[in-house]
């Protein structure tokens, strides 16, 4: 499948309704502690507002909504309905918290030096053009305001690397065919994870986006990374 915006679009929504199911059974569950740490990473503060960008069925909205008192979150994602079936299981309590955009978020339509805080969950990589994304990101952070990137990485260690290699391109695709009834999209989140930028050049990216301090945690023997930076003043 061809990496456009189209393309990418259609495969979200193919697998919506069992997008989460999958992430929690090809991690073992290990996904919830993987959103902790980078709603973590955020720093939260009472009345922050946080961008979630690529926000999908809104799993890790609802987690920063639950961190810190009185948080509201923007949650975009250029997909309606991964949006929609977010929605559908966020709690009304949340839901009175919560603003969801359905926009590219390349083109953010929100103002300057709006958000606390902005976070990318397995986003970035699907972004036609990881760059402009990061730059509409810092436009709308508030100065001061921190950034965070949760994303797959390749393992460094050459054995484990080749039995996840096998797992990622062979295993997940299969289950992805069973569990929602789409092996092509997983075919092509796979093969999204083997061509995506490496951490150190990601973080020069997000640096040559205007971002400081870039830094990068690897976790579960290398296979994410939690990226943060700050938008200086």
């Amino acid at each position: 499948m061809e990496k456009t915006k189209e393309n990418v679009r259609h495969a979200f929504s193919r697998i919506a309704r069992r997008y989460d199911l999958m992430n929690s059974l090809t991690s073992f569950g290990v996904d919830k502690a993987w959103r902790q740490t980078a709603v973590t990473a955020l720093e939260l503060k009472k009345n922050h507002r946080i961008l979630d960008l690529c926000a999908g069925t809104l799993t890790l909205s609802a987690d920063i909504l639950r961190a810190a008192e009185n948080v509201r979150v923007a949650a975009l994602d250029f997909c309606p309905d991964m949006l929609q079936v977010g929605m559908e299981r966020l709690s009304p309590d949340l839901l009175t918290r919560i603003d969801l955009i359905c926009a590219d978020g390349e083109k953010i339509p929100i103002c300057d030096a709006v958000f606390d805080g902005a976070i990318l969950a397995y986003g970035i990589r699907n972004l036609c053009q990881p760059g402009a994304g990061l730059a509409e990101v810092h436009r709308v952070l508030k100065p001061g305001g921190r950034l965070v990137i949760l994303e797959f990485t390749r393992p460094e260690n050459r054995l484990f690397g080749s039995l996840y290699n096998f797992y990622k391109s062979t295993l997940m695709p299969a289950a992805g065919s069973l569990i929602t009834g789409s092996k092509q999209a997983y075919h092509y989140l796979s093969r999204s994870i083997e061509e995506f930028m490496e951490p150190e050049d990601l973080l020069r990216l997000m640096e040559e986006t205007g971002f400081r301090s870039a830094a990068v945690s690897r976790l579960t023997m290398g296979i994410v990374g939690v990226y943060s930076a700050v938008k200086p003043g």
